[in-house]
């Protein structure tokens, strides 16, 4: 009997390290898994061009209360806490989106790239592998803002009206997680 206990002491102690190391384990993989996923979320603002001037012509420019409209664009994304602003706008090759991102580009210091607006797949392609765990806007049309969204993996959104210029679309997109859609409407 006496043997039983001693040999019952003497086991306890080797479970203690493996049980500590085992849960100091899970609980690294569980932080580690927790911290990359927030680093490697990238976060892509999608917003319409401004409101445009019915010229009749291909390429309008921005009215004036498109451009009162892109300035309160520039107002909001240029007043992020430090370390929170964007890295970059996207803006197509129109000058309606050219002169609705450029404000925001020059406000906050940043480049501001030219795509063209049939090259969606390409644009997603590029935005995750260079900008992974970033801030972009993307600045699109009625018809480009949608597919866009769904290109990056976020759930079908509505079309956009002709006179929707309101919507500002927060994708979220997370390495290892589902890609989130938040629509705002702003005034």
């Amino acid at each position: 009997m006496q043997l039983k206990k001693h040999a019952a002491l003497r086991r306890r102690p080797l479970l203690t390290p493996v049980w500590l190391s085992a849960l100091g384990a899970i609980l690294f993989a569980v932080t580690l898994s927790w911290v990359w996923q927030h680093v490697a979320m990238t976060t892509v603002f999608v917003i319409r061009h401004a409101e445009k001037v019915a010229s009749g012509t291909q390429d309008p420019a921005l009215s004036a209360a498109g451009e009162a409209h892109a300035a309160r664009y520039a107002a909001l994304f240029g007043t992020a806490v430090r370390g929170q602003h964007l890295q970059v706008v996207y803006a197509t090759e129109f000058r309606r989106t050219q002169q609705t991102a450029g404000l925001v580009a020059r406000r906050l210091g940043i480049p501001l790239r030219i795509i063209p607006a049939a090259d969606t797949a390409e644009l997603v392609e590029h935005l995750l592998r260079h900008y992974r765990g970033q801030r972009v806007l993307v600045v699109g049309h009625s018809n480009t803002v949608p597919a866009l969204i769904s290109a990056l993996g976020g759930d079908t959104v509505p079309a956009l009206g002709e006179a929707d210029y309101s919507r500002l679309y927060v994708v979220s997109v997370g390495l290892f997680s589902r890609t989130t859609v938040t629509e705002l409407a702003l005034p």
